[in-house]
């Protein structure tokens, strides 16, 4: 936490846009370095983690019991009342005395190769009352019988690490791991991955169940409005019959559909933070810088960041004035807020 930083949100204005940045700055120290040796000048950042309020980290929209079947609903599907789990495409490499997991955007799969899996995963797993659907390539969805208890980590969080520090947890975890092993044997000699290997791609080893739970009873909208590419997001929206758009392609654009209330989820940073792609991330980046924040101050845009784990900063124009607030450029706090987590997680 910073010096500055409160830990209690404050009630957002009407006029407040969220720009959620979750999972795109929680990079590795090494980009970091490289961002600081780059020090490339992003003054909109600058000025809004400067002199804008920290807050303590939470969610941009209301926390969500069941991922799964939100995300199944905003795939265009109906989860009904069964009981849904992630259970994402993954390629498990060997490292030293343990595996580290990589996500399906280290995959590239296609259609076929997704709907070739899927069948024989339900062909092996029918007996088992378990139904595995893959709506997109990347994004798998498993009915399962009857309810599964424990705790999962969202893929995300687990991309180039350690699964050993993952693995699900509580009542039905033993089932769970079965599930997992068997699965990798079954793909192992699998004609999808025969032909990736032969082509140098890497292969689908297994899935990675996670973010499991029955679609609740739907709840009525409070004048949010949503620009996401996300299907939970998109699966939120439709829950609670709220409006939802594709993310515009700038600030400008999305006044044209602004809302009382607006959440827009900036995503684009986050596939190469967790891939340790610098130069793509950096892009990534100058883009929101370019295209939201620096359009945002200079339209006196108030503005809350949600930055994930890292915390939340809101910004008022009126805070633009606070010269006795040194400012300093993204690097440097995220540098502070790396050092901050790996000191907590130490404790």
């Amino acid at each position: 936490m910073t010096a500055h930083q409160s830990n209690s949100p404050q009630e957002s204005a009407p006029s407040v846009l969220t720009l959620d940045l979750s999972g795109s700055l929680e990079s590795s120290r090494l980009l970091v370095e490289d961002l600081a040796q780059q020090a490339p000048h992003w003054p909109a950042f600058a000025r809004v983690l400067s002199r804008g309020e920290w807050l303590a980290p939470g969610p941009s929209i209301p926390q969500i019991p069941s991922p799964a079947p939100l995300a199944l609903l905003g795939e265009g599907e109906d989860p009904a009342d069964a009981f849904w789990l992630r259970a994402d495409p993954v390629h498990l490499r060997p490292d030293q005395d343990f595996l580290l997991l990589w996500d399906a955007s280290a995959l590239d799969l296609s259609d076929e190769e997704a709907r070739q899996l899927a069948e024989t995963f339900n062909g092996h797993f029918q007996a088992d009352g378990f139904l595995l659907k893959t709506p997109a390539p990347g994004r798998w969805y498993l009915r399962c019988a009857s309810t599964i208890e424990g705790e999962t980590t969202p893929v995300d969080e687990v991309t180039g690490r350690n699964i050993a520090h993952f693995m699900p947890r509580g009542k039905d975890c033993q089932r769970l791991a079965q599930l997992m092993n068997e699965t990798q044997m079954l793909f192992h000699e699998h004609p999808v991955n025969q032909a990736r290997a032969a082509s140098g791609q890497w292969t689908v080893s297994g899935v990675w169940p996670w973010g499991g739970g029955r679609l609740p009873p739907a709840e009525p909208h409070d004048g949010l409005t949503i620009f996401s590419d996300d299907p939970l997001h998109r699966g939120l929206a439709r829950w609670q019959s709220a409006t939802a758009h594709a993310v515009p392609g700038d600030y400008d654009q999305w006044k044209l559909r602004a809302g009382q209330r607006n959440l827009v989820r900036l995503d684009q940073p986050a596939i190469p933070a967790r891939h340790g792609d610098g130069p793509a991330w950096q892009t990534a980046l100058a883009d929101i810088e370019n295209r939201w924040l620096l359009p945002a101050l200079a339209d006196g845009q108030s503005l809350l960041l949600n930055l994930g784990r890292l915390g939340r900063v809101r910004y008022a124009p009126s805070m633009g004035w606070r010269f006795w607030r040194r400012s300093r450029p993204l690097w440097y706090w995220l540098t502070v807020t790396l050092d901050q987590t790996s000191d907590e997680s130490t404790q």
